[in-house]
């Protein structure tokens, strides 16, 4: 029975991500705005808090929601994709929609493994891991730290 429950709850998740995946708009600023509002509806948060779970400033998330010239950072992205906490499939597609690939490179797979392990909205606990692996950590108050 335990096992059952497992399956379905398996099937219930992949179904939820595939339908998110399939509403995702192709550009990236309508691919977040629609990704920020979900998670608000979902989980009512504010934008003002997942700028402060991303660390960033709110003005930057209300920029890259309009402005479709904006090529934000593959850091902001991780940033964003965690304070979400998105799965590592709609994360994925959310970089490739902000112009990023994950390269053959030490630092692209450590940014590709964080996303994979943790994507919890907890960007401290990332923080932790990227400086472990000798990489920068992410986010303006991180930054001012160092």
């Amino acid at each position: 029975m335990e096992n059952e429950n497992k399956i379905i709850n398996t099937l219930e998740y992949a179904d939820e991500v595939i339908r998110i995946l399939q509403g995702l708009p192709e550009v990236f600023p309508m691919a977040l705005d629609y990704l920020l509002n979900l998670k608000k509806k979902s989980e009512d948060l504010t934008e003002e808090e997942i700028a402060e779970r991303a660390d960033v400033d709110v003005r930057t998330i209300q920029r890259l929601r309009t402005d479709e010239g904006q090529n934000p950072s593959m850091e902001i992205v991780i940033q964003l994709c965690v304070a979400m906490e998105l799965p590592i499939d709609i994360s994925e597609k959310l970089m490739e929609k902000s112009g990023h690939r994950f390269k053959t490179t030490r630092k692209d797979f450590i940014y590709h493994m964080l996303l994979r392990h943790f994507a919890t909205g907890n960007l401290k606990a990332a923080n932790k891991y990227l400086i472990s692996q000798g990489l920068l950590p992410l986010g303006k108050t991180a930054k001012k730290a160092i």
